[in-house]
């Protein structure tokens, strides 16, 4: 394959790294668009098939084909990734833009110092994001352990609501009760001769209730059938 090759114009100022050299080459190769090359905003590159760019690109500008490698030379040349699609892989540096080849000069491999100024920043960020990932679960967990808290609590108040009805009603049959025992101690108070009435018609029934034989259906020892089981009221 015959590979055109156009030297970016280079200011009086100084030389063009070799690597920015080849980058600019490989971004502007019309026969490349469908793998690598400009975005729209013509102030970053997008690789668009990073497996074809490993295979058919990089052995032409670069040794070998080691994708991390040539990633780790765009950090060192101050290049960092941009937000993109899924498939896609986009680089940017200020100093590199479609139609500004003067700029190339300015962009120099960064010192062992910035590199490693750059990687404990970006520990850094990486820690950040680990911390604020793990705050978001842990507010999570306890939003949801408040949601648990007001849930049984509104149960609770709402079980406390029935016991309070409850009392209520048997304080009210309590009374209704005491009502009724006082009248009739009233009446038998002012009718002595009511209580031998009384006596002697319980007699009366308990004897009654004694001499008169139980006669209980076959089936009310079934337990299949307590429907049938005669209740009888002494």
């Amino acid at each position: 394959m015959n590979i055109v090759q156009e030297n970016p114009r280079r200011s009086d100022n100084g030389k063009i790294a070799n690597f920015v050299t080849k980058l600019w080459f490989i971004v502007h190769r019309k026969d490349f668009s469908p793998i690598v090359g400009w975005r729209e905003d013509g102030v970053s590159f997008v690789i668009r098939d990073s497996d074809r760019f490993t295979e058919e690109v990089l052995p032409l500008y670069f040794k070998g084909k080691n994708f991390s490698s040539f990633v780790r030379q765009l950090n060192m040349y101050g290049f960092y990734k941009v937000e993109a699609k899924r498939s896609e892989i986009c680089f940017a540096n200020p100093l590199f833009a479609e139609g500004r080849e003067a700029d190339l000069t300015k962009i120099k491999r960064k010192s062992q110092k910035a590199k490693n100024q750059q990687e404990e920043e970006h520990t850094t960020t990486e820690v950040e994001q680990v911390d604020n990932s793990s705050a978001k679960e842990y507010n999570n967990l306890l939003r949801q352990q408040l949601e648990d808290l007001h849930a049984r609590r509104a149960q609770q108040t709402d079980l406390e609501s029935k016991i309070r009805s409850s009392l209520k009603q048997i304080e009210d049959n309590l009374h209704i009760l005491r009502r009724e025992i006082y009248v009739r101690d009233q009446k038998v108070k002012k009718s002595p001769e009511n209580i031998d009435m009384l006596f002697r018609k319980d007699s009366q029934d308990l004897d009654m209730f004694f001499r008169s034989p139980l006669h209980f259906p076959d089936d009310c020892y079934h337990f299949d059938h307590p429907q049938k089981v005669m209740v009888v009221d002494f």
